[in-house]
């Protein structure tokens, strides 16, 4: 077993959960900042929220872009679903589900998450799946530091009230420009 791609499948498991959770915070805290500024900036609130809300820009990670279509891969989701799929096991499988969505959107980086979590030998691996899991890895990034440069998750790291003030005027200020284009 290669310690390397290993290594790799895990960085991949870790930034993924750490993905998601930030995610799931930023989520979470837009209508506590909507709230906050409800109650301390009432006019403007009503100003900047009043018509049709614009579309937003999905923030979702582009991995389903990384086009995988490897042998590799294939032969490893096989192996997962051997062990997982309900018709083996004769009961319905978070995992079955996760590595069939994983497989639909061409997400090396989670197949190779399921099969190291149920002992399948996937190493060494080929060129082409290391590349596809580097890839994986780097969109997680890129997301991640999207996620570190919104306003929710810097009012999430907010430690006083001056600097939740300061995140809510700046946003109110953004919204007020797009308003006015």
């Amino acid at each position: 077993m290669d310690i390397n791609e290993k290594k790799l499948v895990l960085k991949y498991s870790y930034l993924n959960l750490e993905n998601e959770e930030m995610a799931d915070i930023c989520k979470l805290l837009e209508p506590e900042i909507k709230s906050y500024m409800k109650e301390n900036y009432p006019d403007k609130f009503k100003k900047i929220y009043s018509g049709d809300p614009k579309p937003r820009k999905s923030s979702a990670s582009t991995r389903a872009d990384n086009k995988i279509t490897n042998k590799e891969i294939k032969k490893i989701y096989r192996k997962i679903a051997s062990k997982v799929h309900p018709d083996k096991t004769g009961e319905e499988s978070n995992l079955f589900l996760e590595s069939a969505e994983a497989y639909r959107t061409n997400d090396a980086g989670k197949i190779l998450e399921i099969a190291l979590m149920l002992n399948i030998d996937i190493f060494p691996l080929s060129n082409q799946t290391t590349e596809a899991l580097k890839l994986s890895i780097l969109s997680i990034e890129e997301n991640i530091k999207k996620i570190k440069s919104t306003t929710a998750w810097h009012w999430h790291n907010a430690s006083s009230e001056e600097e939740k003030r300061n995140i809510v005027e700046y946003i109110i200020k953004v919204k007020e420009q797009e308003k006015s284009q």
